[in-house]
């Protein structure tokens, strides 16, 4: 397969492999590595913007101390795939391998120029204002530990899209309840995000099913914004149109659906933030708490 270049990309497929080679990973001249999943989530990515074969999940959050607030998460990167190229105004972003061979990319704004593994047991941190991106060049999946401190936030940070900035506030983020799941899924835009408190945007494509979920502490105030759904709350089940609204108490068990021919929408407030270790959801026999669930990033 020849080389070319791709636009949009962070860095063009024939200097991916100048990069990966000078990393330390073997690649033949003319020839591909990866071979990119067959699935659509969770990158490489494509016009609309969408990330494939990343996906991420949130080990731990400080979202109630400003001072000291940070995040911690851990990224699946399947053979082949790459992160957008992103940086964050204010937070520091620290990398440390797990398993499978990875890379990171960074620079000063403008061009990507310095390549590093991500190893195992080694910290790696790029400073805050730095462009960077993940890739892994390799044919295995890879595991990679990323903390941000301060934590993330949508108004400072970014990723590249061509020549474009997109902020924060405009990411989609997929809840994925296991690796396995394949269908369309609830969609989270963070628009906000304060001391005890969060501002999202909630999606639910046609035909979307959420799975059933409960917060220990978290308190839910949604008002839906176009479109209309049903809420399941304790089993029962209600209509929801457009401007209605309801609130989830701490411990009620709830579920989205979406059986209509068009999008739902809705605004959703928390309180406090989200927190893994506050959330669970429930697929068929399984609870999953928030720690074991994974998001996939989406620009639409």
């Amino acid at each position: 397969m020849k080389e070319k270049e791709v636009a949009g990309k962070g860095v063009s497929r024939r200097n991916f492999f100048k990069l990966a080679s000078a990393a330390g990973f073997g690649t033949a001249a003319g020839t591909y590595l990866f071979s990119i999943p067959d699935y659509d989530f969770g990158g490489d990515q494509d016009v609309a913007g969408h990330s494939l074969g990343i996906l991420y999940r949130i080990r731990e959050a400080n979202v109630t101390d400003e001072k000291d607030s940070f995040s911690v998460s851990e990224l699946i990167l399947e053979p082949g795939s790459e992160t957008f190229v992103m940086f964050n105004r204010e937070s520091d972003a620290t990398f440390e391998g797990v398993d499978g061979q990875a890379i990171v990319l960074s620079s000063d704004p403008g061009q990507l120029k310095k390549s590093e593994k991500v190893e195992k047991r080694k910290k790696k941190t790029i400073k805050a204002g730095k462009h960077f991106q993940l890739v892994n060049p390799s044919r295995e999946r890879a595991r990679v530990v990323q903390k941000f401190q301060p934590i993330w936030r949508p108004d400072k940070s970014f990723i590249k899209v061509g020549r474009s900035n997109v902020k924060g506030s405009d990411m989609w983020f997929e809840l994925r309840e296991t690796l396995e799941r394949r269908e369309a899924s609830l969609k989270y835009r963070l628009l906000k995000s304060d001391k005890g408190m969060a501002l999202l945007d909630v999606r639910l494509e046609p035909g979307v099913v959420s799975a059933v979920e409960f917060h220990k502490r978290n308190k839910h105030s949604y008002t839906v914004t176009s479109g209309k759904g049903i809420l399941v709350m304790d089993g029962k089940k209600k209509k929801m149109n457009v401007r209605d609204k309801f609130t989830i108490e701490p411990g009620a068990k709830f579920q989205l659906i979406n059986p209509a021919g068009e999008r739902w929408e809705l605004r959703l407030k928390t309180q406090p933030g989200w927190r893994p270790e506050d959330a669970f959801y429930v697929v068929g026999d399984r609870t999953i708490p928030g720690a074991d669930v994974y998001f996939g990033i989406h620009l639409g």
